[in-house]
């Protein structure tokens, strides 16, 4: 089969396409017959060599696809070959003509939804779906504000944001990107670079100033997960903090006042403020897409 290959992190100009040999499945596996892979920015990090994971190499991009079942292995039961699919993850990479894929991580493929849709199923929609519901903790009746709602996360973010009842806030940067986000469902579209973007925010009713102390249901779903984390690591270092006090002030009742003040002393200092000030930032990277 023909197949896509990396032999050296690098520009794109590292992609190759060659011949190589099919895949078979092995116990609780199947092969797929791509009719088309989704190209993600995560896809083009790792090929340029700066993603945290590297794979070996070389190596086949790509874990978004949708195709139809060639084979399976005697002990998968939920699928024959022929069956539609889309796949959320591959062994080999989706690449290529064929994919290898764990049966877990294939799912039926509706008739209604094309190949090229089923290509930019997973790293969108999960992408999407574990910061608005399982982290942002999204309801209906909430105000969501998605930047950078024309790319394939945040057409997702909208799109599920919609079909929970919340009201959606979203952005983008071009015309044609805007024009996008409100056919994707959207209430409200802003242009995130113009001059009086926080001022339409206070128009479509987010508070601003109450949004950016974390006091308010508006949510950038994109940055919700490092505000959260930061936020995790902010409660740690207090806690480390208070400890320090408490051994300081045990101390100090025995080594006098000078070493309980100087442990008093660092609870207010300049990094725990800023801290505590610090705000995620989003990405309008699209998700592209690669079909047969």
């Amino acid at each position: 089969m023909k197949a896509i290959r990396v032999r050296e992190f690098g520009a794109p100009a590292v992609l190759k396409i060659e011949n190589i040999p099919d895949p078979t499945p092995g116990p609780g596996q199947v092969v797929i017959a791509v009719k088309a892979a989704g190209v993600n920015p995560v896809d083009t990090y790792i090929r340029a060599g700066t993603y945290a994971r590297k794979p070996p190499l070389p190596y086949t991009p790509g874990s978004d696809a949708g195709g139809v079942i060639e084979s399976v292995a005697a002990d998968v039961t939920r699928f024959k070959p022929g069956d539609r699919v889309y796949i959320s993850g591959t062994l080999t990479g989706s690449y290529a003509e064929k994919a290898l894929s764990e049966a877990s991580r294939v799912h039926p493929l509706p008739e209604r939804t094309s190949f090229t849709q089923a290509a930019g199923i997973y790293v969108p929609y999960a992408t999407a779906y574990q910061s608005l519901i399982h982290i942002a903790k999204g309801t209906a009746g909430d105000t969501v504000l998605v930047h950078g709602a024309s790319g394939g996360v945040g057409s997702a973010s909208v799109q599920i944001a919609r079909s929970r009842g919340m009201t959606v806030i979203g952005t983008a940067g071009s015309e044609r990107g805007r024009t996008l986000v409100r056919e994707q469902g959207a209430h409200h579209v802003l242009d995130h670079h113009a001059a009086d973007f926080v001022d339409q925010l206070e128009i479509v009713g987010v508070p601003v100033e109450a949004h950016q102390h974390g006091r308010t249901v508006a949510r950038d779903v994109e940055a919700d997960g490092v505000a959260r984390r930061r936020a995790g690591r902010r409660r740690i270092a207090r806690e480390e903090t208070r400890r320090s006090l408490a051994r300081g002030e045990r101390a100090g009742e025995h080594a006098g006042d000078e070493r309980e003040g100087e442990a008093k002393g660092h609870e207010g200092t300049p990094i725990s403020r800023k801290g505590r000030e610090s705000n995620g930032s989003s990405n309008d990277t699209p998700a592209g897409r690669f079909s047969q």
